[in-house]
């Protein structure tokens, strides 16, 4: 969870990251990237398929029995939770540019009993090969690399499905606060906790920090990752402390809900933003040395 305790820890550590500039590195401007993703973990009574061709993981997951009993269910189909494309996407991207679109995520919330989704992993691997300008970044794979891999821990709820002849505005007081009702049940929730990301609550944002260069000239970017609203729901929000306690997670969790009974589809996105220049090893060296006799001019003068 991203407490303001982790987000100082986070900002202490980097901070030497994001110092003005000492160096002249050139800033790739134009990126040809590919995405993948897959569940690589996901609790009994699941039953995974459709395997992303490098991470080896399921970019299906299917569970429940279907169930019709007052025509909730009409087509008989289980829930299911699903990357399209078999979780590889490709494209283009410039730094600082628009936002581009990825996969879409859809969670087919169908009405069922009996075993459910409760825990997921899901691993997301960016491959990047800058561009432009020439040089340091050439045209072709010559110098493509891997982002720090994000893990997404998953954790979700399957909230009452049905009301068994019950009136549908009965569910209010079943359904967790901030979970959308209709007349097939309280929406499903999903809390994502992602490590080797931060958090940007200005944007809704996770991003992930790398660098490119070389050892003397080292840039810092962010590729920020987005889960935006396709009309069948809010996409990455805040959950309410309700909903985050009734899928098991900590107040202040961050996630989606999903409408009972009907596709849910989200799209990912992402954008890649330059930060600084790091300064090179030797300034580095000097600034600690910098704060190390500050520290001794205060000991000198509390003496």
């Amino acid at each position: 969870m991203f407490t303001a305790k982790r987000l100082l820890t986070a900002a202490c550590l980097t901070a030497p990251l994001l110092l003005s500039p000492t160096a002249s590195a050139i800033v790739v401007t134009d990126w040809n990237y590919t995405l993948n993703s897959s569940f690589t973990e996901f609790n009994a009574g699941v039953t995974g398929t459709v395997p992303n061709s490098l991470l080896g993981g399921s970019t299906n997951l299917a569970w429940g029995n279907p169930f019709n009993n007052n025509g909730e269910n009409p087509t008989l189909q289980q829930s299911s939770l699903f990357i399209d494309n078999a979780g590889t996407n490709s494209g283009s991207v410039q730094t600082g540019g628009a936002t581009v679109d990825t996969s879409i995520y859809t969670h087919n919330n169908f009405v069922i009993t009996g075993d459910t989704l409760t825990s997921a992993t899901l691993l997301d691997v960016l491959t990047l090969d800058p561009e432009l300008p020439i040089p340091p970044a050439t045209a072709g794979d010559g110098d493509s690399f891997s982002a720090p891999p994000l893990t997404f821990a998953i954790e979700f709820i399957e909230t009452p499905n049905f009301w068994d002849n019950l009136d549908p505005g009965d569910g209010n007081g079943l359904c967790p606060e901030g979970v959308p009702v209709n007349e097939n049940g309280c929406g499903d929730v999903f809390v994502l906790n992602v490590a080797g990301a931060g958090f940007n609550p200005d944007t809704l944002s996770f991003f992930q920090l790398f660098t490119f260069g070389d050892e003397d000239e080292m840039e810092l970017y962010a590729a920020s990752i987005f889960l935006q609203n396709t009309d069948t729901g809010e996409g990455l929000v805040p959950l309410s402390d309700e909903a985050c306690e009734e899928a098991g997670a900590d107040v202040n969790c961050l996630g989606m809900v999903t409408a009972e009974g009907v596709v849910n589809q989200f799209q990912a996105a992402f954008r890649i933003d330059h930060l600084r220049t790091i300064p090179e090893p030797g300034v580095l060296a000097l600034m600690a040395l910098g704060l190390l006799a500050m520290g001794g001019l205060k000991r000198k003068r509390a003496a």
